[in-house]
Parts: structure tokens; C-alpha cells; sequence
């Protein structure tokens, strides 16, 4: 049986500034989500990415989805995209082909999820286990050096299945504007720091959420859970992911994996709902 294997991705900072011309850096995560053909196709919203995709292509085979752990606010719809391209062509992928595709049919995304997913599945899997994909609006992704030392103390947090906010609807919504040369210089001290044993300045996440609260982009219960994660010890930097950043948190801890701040960590995250997922180092594609 032919089988696909698509990650998850990650915005770990520049969603909303990268819409309009503005950079973004995104991790690639696993587990993968893993297509193949068995007793259960896959349904899409018509007004989906794989939807739209099935009437533009209507020889677009069924195929199933085996496996998606990750769930819903990890790029699944532009894996199940993927997959989409992949068995209509027969197991051969156009990457350029399907990015400008997408582009067309979903002018107000960015199209930065897409393109590090087709990125990380066209490098093969393990092949960035020490890298974060770099995004600017219609630009190719370039690869990222993260140490070890950072990408075991950036800590992801999933949220709630049902508090996630459909994208493609968020982004309709009339708000503020976002300068991209104020966001870019959070998003290019974030870059510097990736590849340096150190957490100072790790803060730039916290200020890269507040600027995008300041234009109204960043839902009440985000904030709220923002502000109770920044307040525990040893946190230098917190970020909701996503649209509103409502679906996933980051956060940027001074102790790894077994330290009385991760314990503080994993008891406050539970208490608002969120699973631990474990360090960003746990999961690089």
C-alpha cells in the first residue's frame, strides 16, 4: 500500500505579519500525518484546501488519513492538501505547481504553512532534526540552525480541539494593520538567537504576541492563558501559535525536562486545559 508522510508545522512567530509581506519562522513537526488508501476516505469541506482542491481536480482519487495525532491547528489541512496533489499525480509532486495553486484559490493566507510542509516532505524525514524553516510572502523557505540547547527549552502546548479558530474565517476579520518592519525586527532577533546556547532575549516571543495583541489579533482566552503562563517561574517567553494565537502555546523555559519549573509548567498547563506536548526538540520533523 502506498503511503504518504506529511508533518505538522509550527508558527513559532511571525503569523498575521508574514499576510502582508512580513517574515515568519516555523518548525516542521512529527508525528507525521500519514495518508494511504484503507475502509475510510477522507472527507473534506467543500471550502477546504483538499475541497477546493477536489473541484479543480476531479480525477483526485479517494485516499484515507491512518494516522494525524497531532490533530487540528498543526497544518492539517495543508497536509491533507498534500496528500490531495500526491495521489492525483500518482505519487509525484509538483511543489511550485501546488503553491501557486493555492495561492490563487486562498488569496488573504500566507501560503507559509504549505510551503515548509511540501519543503520538509520533499527533503525527506529526519532531515531537520537541528533546523526551523525560515518564510517571507512568496519566497522559498530557507533552513534555519537551532542548537540543541534552545530547542530542548522551547516547550509546546496543545490546546483544546475545540477552541480552535478556522483560519481562513479569522482572517476576514477587519482589524488594525500590522507594520512588517516593526514585526520583522522581532522576528529577525528571534532568528539570531536560534543558534546560541543562551535564553537571553528569549522574551522577543512574549513582544511579538503583545504587538499582535495591540492589533487586535490575539482572542481574550489567549491572552488570559498568555498571561498565566508568563507568570511562572523561570519563563522568559510565551506565545499563543495560530490564528488568534489560540490553538497552541510555546513557551521558553530556563530548566529542561525534569526541573521544579517544568513540573510548575506541566501542573499550570493542565489546570488550563492545555497538553504538554514535551520541547520542540522532542518534535523536529
Amino acid at each position: 500500500m502506498k503511503t504518504l508522510r506529511v508533518p505538522g508545522k509550527l508558527f513559532l512567530i511571525g503569523e498575521y505579519s508574514v499576510i502582508v509581506g512580513g517574515r515568519a519562522v516555523l518548525a516542521a513537526l512529527k508525528p507525521p500525518y500519514i495518508y494511504g488508501h484503507n475502509a475510510e476516505p477522507l472527507h473534506a469541506h467543500p471550502d477546504s484546501p483538499l475541497g477546493q482542491f477536489r473541484t479543480s481536480h476531479p480525477e483526485t482519487p479517494q485516499f484515507s488519513l491512518i494516522e494525524g495525532s497531532l490533530g487540528p491547528g498543526f497544518g492539517s489541512s495543508t497536509a491533507d492538501l498534500i496528500a490531495g496533489a500526491y495521489f492525483g499525480s500518482e505519487g509525484e509532486l509538483d511543489s511550485l505547481s501546488l503553491q501557486d495553486w493555492y495561492r490563487s484559490k486562498f488569496k488573504a493566507a500566507s501560503g507559509a504553512d504549505l510551503a515548509v510542509q511540501l519543503d520538509a516532505v520533499m527533503r525527506g524525514e529526519h532531515a531537520s532534526r537541528n533546523t526551523l524553516s525560515g518564510y517571507e510572502h512568496g519566497s522559498q523557505v530557507r533552513t534555519l540552525q537551532i542548537s540543541e540547547f534552545v530547542k530542548e527549552r522551547i516547550f509546546i502546548l496543545k490546546g483544546a480541539p475545540e477552541t480552535k479558530i478556522r483560519t481562513h474565517e479569522d482572517l476576514k476579520l477587519q482589524r488594525p494593520a500590522i507594520k512588517p518592519e516593526r514585526s520583522n525586527l522581532l522576528v529577525d532577533r528571534f532568528t539570531e538567537m536560534l543558534s546560541v546556547d543562551s535564553m537571553d532575549g528569549f522574551s522577543v516571543l512574549s513582544e511579538f504576541a503583545e504587538y499582535l495583541h495591540e492589533t487586535d489579533r490575539e482572542t481574550v482566552g489567549a491572552h488570559k492563558i498568555r498571561n498565566e503562563l508568563s507568570s511562572l517561574p523561570g519563563v522568559r517567553g510565551v506565545k499563543g501559535c495560530g490564528a488568534g494565537l489560540n490553538d497552541h502555546f510555546i513557551v521558553a523555559l530556563d530548566h529542561a525536562e525534569g526541573s521544579s519549573n517544568f513540573k510548575n509548567l506541566e501542573e499550570c498547563s493542565a489546570r488550563l486545559g492545555l497538553s504538554m506536548l514535551g520541547s520542540l526538540g522532542d518534535h523536529l520533523w
